[in-house]
């Protein structure tokens, strides 16, 4: 615990001792994280987009594709981000001098340094999360007027259902335990396998009135719901609140 307040302790003091306005040029680091961030999901969405037939009513990751898509995104953003600031630093010859020279100075490291740092946390990040954005990209559902198709998380191939696999359908509204909203509406298979098509909610209600004539023509399936709202402040509900509620409970 000492070495670790000793760090914190360090870390504060190279901070406030860093007077040179060049240091501003480290702000670039946001830019360079949002923009990783939001290049590299784009990528990996129009990988899914060339994966799924363009004829579907609704596509998606499921909750744990998208999980292993946006925990490596974030992390391989920050130092991306970090890496874009030192070399922009480094480019620019005079700000190098100067945040080098006050490096020296505080004991930290030269910005030569810092990028061989971040390049070797770059490299081991990479290594470690792009197996997983692997396996997220594959983890997808999307709905046809056919019926559901589910890739399986660690499968090689698609599985199809028909709307007459659909056995219940399970929508939630509000999660009372952790006291967070938790849309979800949740298909059961024969087989066991399940799929929430309100991932997310907005696009499931969106494509909802052309998704309902299917699963209304089916009488095998039964339906039940958690609306059940114990929050201690309350707002007020939005119009996408009121029409979800609706669906899970078989009005709309």
């Amino acid at each position: 615990m000492n070495k670790i307040a000793k760090y914190i302790q360090e870390a504060h003091g190279r901070v406030q001792r860093r007077k040179s306005p060049w240091n501003w040029i480290l702000l670039f680091s946001i830019i360079g994280i949002g923009g990783s961030g939001f290049f590299m999901f784009k990528g990996l969405s129009d990988i899914q987009h060339h994966l799924i037939p363009t004829d579907v009513i609704l596509s998606s990751w499921t909750a744990v594709g998208s999980g292993l898509i946006l925990l490596p995104t974030l992390f391989l953003s920050l130092p991306l981000g970090f890496m874009f600031a030192n070399l922009i630093a480094w480019c620019i010859p005079p700000a190098r001098r100067a945040l080098d020279s006050e490096a020296k100075e505080i004991k930290g490291k030269t910005l030569k340094e810092s990028i061989k740092i971040i390049s070797i946390v770059l490299i081991v990040l990479l290594i470690i999360v792009t197996p997983l954005s692997i396996v997220g990209v594959f983890n997808y559902f999307y709905v046809t007027p056919s019926g559901v198709t589910l890739r399986p998380l660690f499968s090689l191939k698609e599985k199809h259902y028909d709307w007459s696999d659909i056995v219940r359908i399970h929508g939630k509204f509000w999660d009372a335990q952790n006291n967070t909203f938790n849309r979800e509406y949740v298909l059961y298979m024969k087989d066991g396998r399940k799929v929430d098509l309100a991932n997310p909610a907005s696009t499931f209600i969106n494509a909802y009135d052309k998704i309902k004539p299917f699963i209304r023509a089916q009488s095998q399936i039964s339906y039940d719901y958690i609306i059940k709202d114990t929050r201690m402040f309350t707002t007020p509900y939005t119009d996408y609140d009121r029409k979800f509620m609706k669906i899970i409970q078989n009005k709309d």
